[in-house]
């Protein structure tokens, strides 16, 4: 179900009822908040995903196979560069 602008509905809520207030401000203080920018292996590796060609071949298997396979059945077209 589609809920449209949910936190604009959330906050119309919760003007209305104390008890919703006081849960929300309970999950409030349970939240964690986590700079992934701030870690190196998350920098890394979404780096990485940016690239195209993929600069980990080892996450598409399928696509490494298919490339392999056109480059041992056909030696007249094009060979795909790469480390794939």
């Amino acid at each position: 179900m589609f809920v449209g602008n949910g936190s604009l509905l959330g906050a119309r809520l919760l003007s209305f009822s104390k008890d919703l207030l006081k849960e929300t401000e309970r999950i409030a203080r349970m939240m964690t908040n986590l700079e992934l920018s701030n870690h190196p292996t998350f920098m890394d590796e979404f780096i990485a995903a940016m690239f195209l060609p993929h600069t980990d071949a080892s996450a598409f298997p399928q696509v490494t196979e298919t490339l392999r396979r056109m480059r041992e059945g056909s030696h007249t077209e094009r060979a795909v560069e790469g480390p794939l």
